[in-house]
């Protein structure tokens, strides 16, 4: 059996996870076990799907026993009602780092949300004890702007799925440090990453060597929807707005890992979630600079709002060179 740092919690795992940190054997909060013997036959109120790629879904359904995740790909995982314990009937040959993928995101999202926690789409960095959060839909800069902000002295805790438990504080927990942007963005920010077919601009996983990782929870500090727009040389390179009441939780509720998963039937408990962590966390949308050269003023601004000074920027670096906008491409 296999145990690995997980969410500021223990994994005991019989598949192997090369993203995760291991460590030693203890009481677990989450079990995984694996078979290759055929799933039982489906059962219970669907609750809704999602696009997992193209041509690809995966279907919800809750039973007396907990919730079941049947993927067109790698299989059928079932959770159990308190989240605990995870099951995967795997789809015979089935490549390992997608059924990973799916577990390390919707399966997982799925299992902290039977858990009272939410998932949210972000990633997020930490100054001490304090963890920012950074909220988007795919393809934008959420993950590349916590790795910068890391490169300049924040710790890196998420890069794209963002564990937090709202009452009775909310507390960010680390998420998944690999990450997945694309090839060039990650020479940009100096991490290093699987080798992209298509000239650096697919978007491929990487590995964890990313600066001031932190691998415990946080208590969450802010709250920041991101979006990028074009502004001109004079303006500022980063502009927050507060947004409160029903803005703010439906906002951060458009961000939730399991809402389209889970459907109308587990609406109200994620709403009340959300609203509990809004009303104790402020919410802003922060408009960003679409140009990569401007990336270090949006750095510093962050640090300023926080009281924070960041750390001279390393030599290898100071790139100047890049063709195209990270802000358009990054992850």
């Amino acid at each position: 059996m296999l145990f690995y740092e997980m969410f500021g919690g223990l994994l005991e795992s019989e598949l192997e996870f090369p993203e995760l940190t291991p460590t030693l054997p203890g009481t677990p909060d989450w079990i995984l076990r694996a078979t290759a013997a055929a799933p039982p036959r489906s059962s219970g109120e669907v609750l809704g799907g999602d696009d997992v790629d193209f041509g690809v879904r995966v279907r919800a359904m809750r039973a007396s026993g907990g919730y079941r995740l049947e993927f067109d790909d790698t299989g059928v995982y079932e959770v159990s009602l308190d989240g605990r314990e995870i099951r995967w009937y795997r789809t015979p040959g089935v490549d390992e780092q997608t059924a990973r993928t799916d577990l390390c995101g919707r399966v997982f999202a799925v299992a902290l949300h039977a858990s009272g926690w939410l998932s949210l789409h972000g990633s997020a960095v930490s100054f001490g004890d304090r963890a920012l959060s950074f909220l988007s839909a795919r393809n934008t800069i959420k993950t590349s702007l916590a790795v910068a902000l890391a490169n300049a002295g924040a710790e890196f805790m998420s890069a794209d799925m963002l564990p937090v438990t709202p009452i009775p504080s909310p507390i960010a927990r680390p998420g998944i440090h690999s990450l997945n942007m694309f090839a060039k963005a990650g020479d940009w920010l100096g991490v290093s990453g699987d080798d992209a077919d298509d000239g650096g601009w697919g978007s491929t996983f990487f590995d964890s060597a990313v600066p001031r990782r932190r691998e415990k929870p946080a208590a969450l500090d802010v709250i920041y929807l991101l979006s990028t727009v074009h502004q001109a040389a004079d303006e500022v390179a980063a502009r927050r707005t507060r947004l409160t009441g029903a803005e703010a939780a439906l906002s951060v509720l458009g961000n939730a890992a399991v809402g389209s998963l889970l459907g109308k039937r587990d609406a109200p408990a994620l709403l009340a979630r959300t609203i509990a962590l809004v009303g104790q966390v402020p919410v802003y949308r922060l408009s960003l600079a679409r140009d990569s050269a401007r990336i270090s003023e949006i750095v510093d601004t962050i640090f300023s709002w926080h009281d924070q000074t960041p750390a001279p920027v390393p030599a290898s670096l100071e790139q100047g060179a890049i063709v195209r906008n990270q802000l358009d491409y990054t992850a």
